[in-house]
């Protein structure tokens, strides 16, 4: 539900995502410890395109907010769609070595930026604080101009409750659950915990009513009724969904060789690139958010002694159960919880700088892939970035090749 809110869409996506997708992937993906549902980065540039196309408005009446999320529901299956059209034409064409291409440290300097752009842009929900959209050159300056200049608007209950949420969950994360793994083998689900207790407070304390604090609202019951996505949209928005594809296949295929050499087997991006096509198409039909590889659930998967796909399975039944009975529950759950979330899991996207220092020793042009990835995603929006990422990774390697003939043939003379 936190990353539905980071893609501009209903909360009730994010439990259709979380369900759909990974129980899919587990009857047809190669890893067995790929964790297959909604994911920050995908996020961020599904909700990119949703807020150009349908911009919210503050100001707007209960129904006229009704219709936004239908039509922000309608844009996001459509996108998906478009997503597996594209993955099934790059399986046709072969193109799952286009992984090679991707280098580690390309894909860490721009998911590292990324996660910036994902902290911005739920800093506003954190204040509960309404800023002005912004894109292009140096957005991320002109959103914390914006937040400074709306500052003094802040609803000091949500900021009380996004502080008192980070501060358990950084507890949580960094000093209780590492001593506690070791005793129990599993950590503590201080996520859920939260949820749980923010939203038991916030409804006996009508926080909604009395403090004006912004809550997750109805959220509806049962499986959804498979719709054929609006393909009136598919032809501009094929465009727009070819650098998500790239980040989610790299994003996938790398998360999955992580584990896969960790755990001693192998995967197939041929099979799973197919598997991700089929995936997107059908869970289009389903209004979900596209599916993608999680490294953070991933990990607790593994942690977990998880060894197959039944991890996933089992995580998907728990989903179900929310989203046929215990999804009204959640009403009061207030959206600054949510963020707080999200601010907290990007912590382990952070520690991607530590890297930096060993990198720069190890090799210079690995190190200046990582730093144009990273500025070029910080200084323009994501997708932009990844397109002059890409660009400079492929120039750097055309470089080191000639460089290296040429050397071959100086050696031979």
């Amino acid at each position: 539900m936190a990353y539905a809110s980071l893609a501009n869409v209903p909360p009730v996506v994010g439990l259709y995502s979380s369900f759909f997708p990974t129980l899919l992937y587990a009857v047809f993906g190669t890893s067995k410890h790929i964790m297959y549902g909604m994911f920050a980065v995908p996020s961020l540039m599904v909700g990119s395109i949703i807020d150009d196309l349908n911009p919210q408005d503050p100001n707007c009446t209960l129904y006229e907010k009704d219709l936004q999320q239908a039509e922000a529901i309608e844009i996001c299956a459509a996108i998906t769609f478009c997503l597996g059209l594209i993955f099934m034409l790059m399986s046709l064409l072969r193109l799952h070595t286009l992984t090679d291409y991707l280098s580690d440290n390309l894909v860490a300097g721009f998911t590292t930026a990324a996660s910036i752009h994902v902290l911005f842009s739920q800093l506003p929900k954190l204040f509960a604080i309404k800023v002005q959209r912004r894109e292009g050159f140096f957005k991320l300056g002109l959103i914390a101009y914006d937040l400074l200049t709306e500052i003094r608007t802040t609803n000091l209950v949500d900021f009380s409750i996004s502080v008192i949420c980070i501060g358990i969950l950084m507890i949580g994360r960094y000093l209780v659950n590492p001593r506690v793994t070791k005793k129990l083998k599993f950590p503590i689900p201080f996520e859920l915990l939260i949820v749980i207790i923010s939203t038991l407070i916030s409804k006996f304390f009508y926080f909604e009513r009395n403090f004006d604090v912004s809550v997750v609202s109805t959220i509806p019951t049962g499986v959804p009724t498979p719709q054929v996505p609006d393909f009136s949209r598919v032809p501009s928005l094929l465009p727009r969904a070819i650098p998500i594809a790239i980040v989610i296949f790299g994003t996938t295929i790398s998360v999955g060789k992580l584990f896969a050499k960790k755990h001693g087997y192998k995967v197939y991006p041929a099979q799973d690139l197919r598997a991700m096509g089929f995936i997107q198409l059908i869970v289009s039909f389903f209004r979900c958010h596209p599916g993608s590889g999680s490294l953070s659930r991933s990990a607790v998967a593994s942690q977990l002694g998880g060894k197959s796909q039944f991890v996933s399975m089992t995580c998907a039944s728990v989903v179900l159960v929310v989203v046929l009975w215990l999804g009204p529950l959640l009403y009061h759950l207030p959206i600054c919880v949510l963020a707080s979330i999200i601010f907290v899991a990007l912590q382990g996207m952070f520690a991607q700088f530590r890297s930096l220092g060993t990198l720069w020793k190890a090799s210079k042009i690995d190190f200046t892939i990582w730093m144009v990835s990273f500025l070029a995603t910080s200084l323009y929006d994501v997708s932009e970035g990844l397109l002059i990422a890409v660009g400079f990774s492929l120039f750097t390697e055309e470089y080191q090749e000639q460089k290296s003939t040429k050397m071959s043939k100086n050696t031979v003379l």
